[in-house]
């Protein structure tokens, strides 16, 4: 019986000490394009950095960022696959040790074409009958 007790002890405080500090709650996401996406969350006091896991819904393997500075409050996202929705989730890590919060709420975004990226500096030269040049 004690043995019992001792160990409902030890899961307790392991619970307890397991979520030192706490997750960002106020998740969004903006300038989405094909390819990237900025991933936004609240400033969160006393962590040491954050990491963020996303992927396209129905995926089952993750894409990571670690050790993202704790004063940050952004991410850009890259490399992203055109015309998919994503999820994602953020983390703090409370110590240099390993201690990490929960993972914040779910956040989704879509990239979409509406925001496509700006090309310039387009022209022609060498004009002639069949023939041109594009640059």
């Amino acid at each position: 019986m004690k043995k019992i007790l001792l160990i409902l002890i030890c899961i307790i405080l392991y619970g307890k000490s397991n979520g030192q500090c706490s997750a960002p709650f106020l998740v969004y996401s903006s300038n989405i394009n094909h390819y990237n996406a900025d991933v936004n969350w609240n400033y969160q006091n006393n962590i040491y950095n954050y990491k963020i896991h996303y992927k396209i819904v129905g995926d089952t393997i993750w894409s990571w960022k670690f050790n993202i500075d704790s004063l940050s409050i952004s991410k850009n996202l890259n490399n992203l696959t055109p015309l998919n929705n994503y999820i994602w989730q953020i983390q703090s890590n409370c110590s240099d040790t390993g201690t990490f919060s929960q993972f914040s709420a779910l956040d989704t975004f879509y990239t979409s074409t509406s925001n496509c990226p700006t090309i310039s500096g387009l022209s022609s030269s060498n004009i002639n009958y069949n023939p041109a040049t594009a640059n």
